[in-house]
């Protein structure tokens, strides 16, 4: 049985993971915007500006879900102590 802690770091993950997706859609919609906007720049200033926005936000995630991945190991390790 899935202790508390367990629970909410696997809620994380879950979370993260859709973060994740979320912010590739999101990513790819304005790499189509840019090639269709180019003659428009200052459109293309603020899709840059989402898209700095967007990496800036996919790298927060990927850091959390390593510090997610190592508090998952640590957990078990200590449940498979008890």
């Amino acid at each position: 049985m899935l202790n508390f802690n367990a629970l909410c770091e696997e809620q994380i993950r879950n979370l993260l993971h859709q973060l994740n997706n979320d912010l590739s859609l999101i990513m790819g919609h304005v790499d189509l915007a840019l090639r269709q906007a180019p003659e428009c720049p200052k459109l293309a200033k603020k899709l840059d500006s989402i898209k700095r926005a967007a990496t800036r936000m996919a790298g927060n995630v990927r850091d959390a879900q390593v510090q997610a991945r190592s508090a998952a190991k640590k957990t078990a390790l200590q449940d498979s102590a008890a």
